[in-house]
C-alpha cells in the first residue's frame, strides 16, 4: 500500500511538474511573441527615423549648396562694384583735375 501511495504521490509531483513546465513554456513563447513584436516595431521606427533624418541631410546639403551659389554671386556683385566706385571716383578727380587747370588756364 505504502508502494502505492508513494508511486501516486510522484505521479501526482510529475504532472505538477509538466503542468508548471507548459505553463513556463506558454509563458515564454509569449514573451518570445511579445519582444519580436517589439524589436520589428523598433527598428520599423529607426528605418523611418533614418529615412527622415536622410530627408534632411539631403535638404541642408541643397540649402548649403544654393548658400554657397548666392555667396559666390554676392562676393561678385560686391567686387564688381568695387571696381565700378573706384572708376567713378577716378572719373570725378580727373574731372577736378581738369577743372582746376581751366581755372588756372583761364586765370
Amino acid at each position: 500500500m505504502k508502494g502505492i501511495k508513494i508511486y501516486r504521490y510522484l505521479i501526482l509531483l510529475h504532472l505538477q511538474a509538466n503542468g508548471k513546465i507548459n505553463l513556463l513554456e506558454a509563458a515564454l513563447n509569449h514573451m518570445i511573441r511579445e519582444f519580436n513584436t517589439e524589436r520589428r516595431q523598433l527598428l520599423n521606427d529607426c528605418d523611418k527615423m533614418h529615412a527622415r533624418t536622410r530627408q534632411t541631410i539631403s535638404q541642408l546639403q541643397q540649402q548649403v549648396a544654393e548658400k554657397s551659389k548666392e555667396c559666390l554671386r554676392v562676393r561678385r556683385l560686391a567686387k564688381k562694384i568695387l571696381t565700378d566706385r573706384t572708376d567713378i571716383e577716378r572719373f570725378f578727380l580727373d574731372s577736378i583735375e581738369l577743372v582746376r587747370l581751366q581755372i588756372d588756364y583761364n586765370r
